[in-house]
């Protein structure tokens, strides 16, 4: 349905609100291949989060990797005193 809604939003940036269960990392990159989309959905505060996986080196033997390095936690971050907090309403 979202990628029906981004193809009739043509320019216009979605911000999109959706439950935990649309927590999905790769279908929340594969929203991003169209137009630009914002989905903001719940996620526990001890969620284990990745960068993205490094770009293939050509002739780079095994298996291409799916994660990249840890993040901190959502956990870590609430507590971080450097972390910036914008009020938005």
């Amino acid at each position: 349905m979202l990628r029906v809604v981004q193809r009739w939003s043509l320019g216009w940036q979605l911000i999109v609100v959706a439950d935990g269960a649309y927590a999905v990392i790769q279908w929340l990159s594969d929203l991003q291949q169209g137009q630009r989309i914002t989905v903001i959905t719940r996620l526990r505060l001890d969620a284990v989060l990745y960068n993205l996986a490094p770009e293939r080196v050509a002739g780079q033997m095994g298996r291409p990797r799916l994660k990249g390095e840890y993040l901190p936690t959502l956990a870590a971050l609430v507590h971080d005193p450097q972390t910036r907090w914008e009020r938005v309403r």
